[in-house]
């Protein structure tokens, strides 16, 4: 399959390496690099305390998570999944930690009659929270 139609990815979650939902991506992702998003505009919580989920948040902070190039099958997988679940897509603008900049896909949630539970996983690092 061309790369062409591959699409970008931003995971902060489960989806990422080492956590129980990584093998959604299967072995045809490619890792590209760890990015922060640029804007200060998510806050993100966690969800029962067993999977994290980010927000809108006016005055929030930036996300720090992996992004993946994922083919067309990866990227309906987890489609179905996170869509099922009550997340919607959503293009965000990253940057590394050197500046390289990109944007990405990322599922962000949107229903507001959630219990969030405090959890020691998420870590608020000068404004940058990251699961």
């Amino acid at each position: 399959m061309e790369k062409d139609n591959r699409t970008l990815l931003f995971v902060y979650g489960t989806l990422k390496k080492e956590n129980r939902l990584h093998s959604v991506l299967g072995n045809s992702s490619d890792y590209i690099d760890d990015y922060t998003t640029v804007d200060s505009r998510f806050d993100l919580s966690n969800y029962s305390g067993s999977f994290p989920i980010i927000t809108f948040k006016d005055k929030g902070y930036k996300i720090k998570g992996e992004l993946y190039s994922v083919t067309p099958e990866t990227m309906d997988r987890v489609n179905n999944i996170e869509s099922g679940v009550g997340y919607i897509p959503y293009i965000v603008n990253l940057e590394t930690s050197s500046g390289i900049k990109s944007s990405a896909i990322t599922y962000v949630f949107t229903e507001r009659n959630m219990v969030m539970l405090p959890v020691h996983k998420i870590e608020d690092n000068k404004g940058v929270k990251e699961w």
